[in-house]
């Protein structure tokens, strides 16, 4: 008998995520063997806050997890999704028992997870996928099922489970049973509490200060419950989409000066974006989980690559991202500032389901190159000038007259 991935969900906070492909962690725990003059065996081995690395690959055709990490709602939500204002979150995977079982027995929660990197990867023949990195620090694991609720802030509370029986783990001594709060503040700003700022009961939580949850924030918790919970499989909404995976057919690719009437590129073989950012772990004395992450400002990159069909379309493309008259010889230092705007239809009706922009950008002239019994391809490099990489839902790309 083994674990079969069907029976494994994945929660970003309260949302169930659909259209997940893989999830996988790994793990860096400092530790330093600790040894002395004269005893020839080391004393100990002792360890550090954990540094973990989640990634997932998903085939959604929604901005369903961009949403999400930004705290809006995704099914209405009619405004660019910007990278840049991503917020921490706790992925938690119930484990549902073996064979017909529905009820998730086991678990993991894994806490304040903040978004590192994501890149997106369309191609002709492939599978439209999302690739997304977390960093974090914990990974708790139990014999029940994670749960995650939110209450409105009440300054110190008690804030009460909405399911009994939360299970305990002793972190120095002291038997813990919320493992992860954070504070979403209503000017976008949040704060992750410590085992120290909060007393939790098995019942309820109550924080030690009343001003870190004013009127208008947002009281984040994850717990294990031993009432475990049952997840039918029509938990997950019949796909709007079949095949959920969405191939290069039904993708669209526009380019163009920034502020003027985008084209479709013809003969696209594949688009790559690469968001991505530094993070570094905050800690402080007497703390055993990492207080916060400072992030570095965003970065995106990624490619366009094309087989043009005629010497001319080839020519056209160099001059259009150089700013090059179309008569005149192409210099690679030039560069305009252009705009890229990637669409996902549904493959009936050709509605848009996801949309990708990246408004202020540079791309650089495709580097010659050339093979024998092979048709030419040219790759342009892209480079954005801000960092800014936005998601579309589908009311966001109608608010913007968008149709596909």
């Amino acid at each position: 008998m083994s674990i079969d991935g069907g029976k494994v969900l994945l929660r970003g906070g309260t949302f169930l995520l659909d259209g997940i492909q893989s999830v996988d962690t790994s793990r860096n725990t400092p530790k330093e063997v600790t040894k002395e003059l004269g005893n020839e065996k080391s004393v100990s081995t002792d360890r550090d806050i954990p540094e973990s690395t989640v990634t997932m690959t998903s085939w959604d055709t929604s901005a369903e997890i961009e949403a999400i990490l930004t705290r809006v709602d995704p099914s209405t939500y009619d405004q660019p999704i910007d990278l840049g204002d991503v917020k921490p979150w706790d992925l938690l995977a119930p484990h549902k028992g073996a064979d017909e079982s529905k009820v998730a027995t086991h678990g993991v929660i894994l806490p304040y997870l903040g978004l590192t990197s994501a890149a997106y990867r369309f191609g002709v023949d492939a599978t439209a996928s999302q690739d997304y990195t977390f960093g974090g620090d914990y990974e708790w694991t139990g014999p029940g099922t994670p749960l995650h609720e939110e209450f409105d802030g009440a300054g110190a509370g008690p804030y009460e489970y909405t399911t009994p029986n939360a299970l305990s783990s002793p972190v120095r001594g002291t038997d813990r049973f919320v493992f992860s709060v954070c504070v979403f503040k209503a000017d976008g700003s949040h704060e992750r509490l410590s085992f120290d700022e909060y007393v939790d009961t098995g019942v309820d939580i109550t924080l030690l200060d009343a001003a870190k949850a004013p009127v208008g924030s947002t009281v984040c918790i994850s717990y294990f419950t031993d009432d475990h919970q049952t997840y039918l499989q029509a938990i997950h909404p019949t796909a709007t989409v079949k095949p959920r995976n969405i191939k290069g057919k039904d993708i669209k690719v526009y380019v163009g000066v920034q502020g003027e009437t985008l084209i479709s590129w013809k003969n696209t073989q594949s688009v790559n974006l690469n968001w991505s950012r530094q993070g570094t772990a905050v800690k402080e004395m007497g703390s055993v989980q990492r207080v916060a992450t400072e992030y570095q400002t965003p970065e995106v990159t990624g490619d366009i690559t094309i087989r043009p069909s005629t010497l001319e379309y080839w020519y056209l493309r160099q001059a259009e991202v150089s700013g090059t008259p179309v008569d005149e010889v192409v210099n690679i230092l030039n560069r305009e500032v252009m705009e890229i705007f990637v669409v996902m239809l549904h493959p009936s009706t050709g509605v848009p389901l996801k949309g990708f922009r990246v408004p202020d950008c540079s791309i650089e002239a495709a580097p010659f190159s050339a093979r024998v019994s092979e048709s030419k391809n040219s790759v342009f490099p892209i480079d954005s000038n801000d960092g800014t990489l936005e998601i579309l839902t589908p009311a966001a790309m109608t608010a913007l007259g968008i149709s596909g």
